[in-house]
């Protein structure tokens, strides 16, 4: 009788070792017992053909002012930078939404433009307001408006332009999609300068103002990376890294400590159960 009472008692016992260190490598392997439920998986993405932001930086293009062709626009406008030629580029960071493929962006890099390197004249341009546009991977449709400030040795002049990759006045623009990038080409011919600059010189120089539609001439080229990854490490660096990383740390203390308590349980529990294994060999032994 005693036999059988102590078999049993020895069997609870290991049955609840058992289940101890099993909750507790459950714990160690994923943070919480029950936590598969919650586990991420790639699987669950369905939108990942979806535009949500993109990076365009130029490859080249010109503005010009009061000029009767497109030829003489290009010859005696002012050129617009090129990475490729290693020039730093104006970049526009934007954010897409996907829903109708409306995009706005205050995040720009507009570098200092070379009016005229003999007269040593240059050009700093402010966006007010931020840029926003249109963007269409099925249709080729990219676009972007925005009110510009162009400051030349202190005087300043401002235009509103909507640039397209579709027809405007005289000039065609242009885009081709491929996969996660475009090279698009975008034109106005049809933007006004209403306005002179407080400088006879400069209002000379370009002929402001320059009033009549279809002879003013932008033409702006860019590479376009849809869904730039660094573009959204960026976002989450700023907004949300820090935070992140403690959250982590905190993740990986608390593993740590559960894992270790569990251990402790276990072998709490060992120990236990060897005395008492002990201890049944020994009644045993006497009857």
């Amino acid at each position: 009788m005693t036999r059988i009472r102590t078999v049993g008692l020895v069997t609870v016992v290991a049955v609840v070792a058992a289940v101890v260190v099993t909750a507790g490598a459950g714990v160690v392997a994923g943070g919480h017992a029950d936590d598969t439920a919650t586990t991420p998986s790639v699987a669950q993405d369905t939108n990942e053909t979806e535009v949500t932001a993109f990076v365009a930086e130029s490859q080249g293009g010109y503005v010009a002012f009061s000029e009767d062709s497109e030829s003489a626009a290009e010859t005696e406008g002012v050129p617009f930078p090129s990475l490729e030629e290693g020039e730093e580029p104006i970049q526009i960071e934007a954010t897409v939404n996907p829903e109708d493929g409306t995009w706005e962006s205050e995040n720009l890099t507009f570098p200092e433009l070379t009016v005229n390197e003999d007269l040593g004249l240059t050009a700093d341009v402010e966006v007010i307001d931020g840029l926003e546009g249109q963007i269409d991977r099925e249709e080729g449709v990219f676009t972007v408006e925005g009110r510009f400030r162009v400051t030349i040795q202190s005087a300043s002049f401002t235009y509103e332009s909507v640039q397209t990759t579709g027809e405007s006045g005289s000039l065609s623009g242009s885009a081709e999609f491929n996969g996660d990038t475009a090279e698009v080409t975008l034109v106005d011919n049809e933007f006004t300068v209403d306005e002179e600059t407080s400088s006879s010189t400069i209002n000379g120089f370009l002929d402001l103002p320059a009033d009549e539609p279809g002879e003013n001439w932008l033409v702006l080229n860019m590479d376009v990376s849809l869904n730039e990854q660094e573009l959204q490490d960026r976002s989450t660096t700023d907004d949300g890294g820090e935070e992140e990383i403690q959250s982590t740390e905190t993740l990986v203390l608390t593993v740590l400590g559960q894992a270790v308590g569990f251990a402790g349980l276990a072998t709490a529990v060992l120990a236990i159960l060897v005395t008492l294994v002990a201890r049944v060999t020994g009644v045993i032994s006497l009857e």
